[in-house]
């Protein structure tokens, strides 16, 4: 079999298990930013301050759709509240920057196998002409 054939193949499989062994498949569990003082004080009022309307089903759509707007805010700020903080960025999004790095990793792989599979014999094979000589 020709050499760049199994170079290519391994390359593909390091391109593809490294990634999943140096765990860079794995999306940033974002971090726990705490409140401060002035943001509890912040959410207190505007807990305190916020009162949704109680909500009749003969009023119209744009009347709905602020109240759920609000009860929806005022549920995240209570969460807010109660938890002392919030995920900043939230923990499950893939970012490009996240991307990016696996592929990164994947290209570094394949290009490292394959060189990896193809230089050395060459080097080996001229070093033992050298000392034939």
């Amino acid at each position: 079999m020709k050499r760049w054939k199994v170079a290519l193949s391994l390359a593909v499989i390091a391109a593809i298990v490294v990634p999943a062994l140096a765990g860079t498949w794995q999306l940033d569990p974002g971090r726990w930013v705490k409140d401060t003082e002035s943001d509890n004080t912040f959410i207190g009022d505007r807990l305190r301050l916020t009162n949704c309307p109680g909500y009749r089903d003969d009023e119209d759509k744009d009347e709905w759709i602020r109240w759920a707007a609000c009860q929806i805010d005022r549920d995240r700020l209570e969460k807010r509240w109660v938890n002392g903080g919030d995920w900043d960025p939230p923990p499950e999004r893939v970012t490009s920057k996240h991307v990016v790095k696996n592929l990164a990793v994947a290209a570094s792989a394949f290009g490292l196998m394959f060189a990896l599979v193809m230089v050395p014999p060459v080097v080996a094979r001229r070093y033992w002409q050298w000392l034939q000589t």
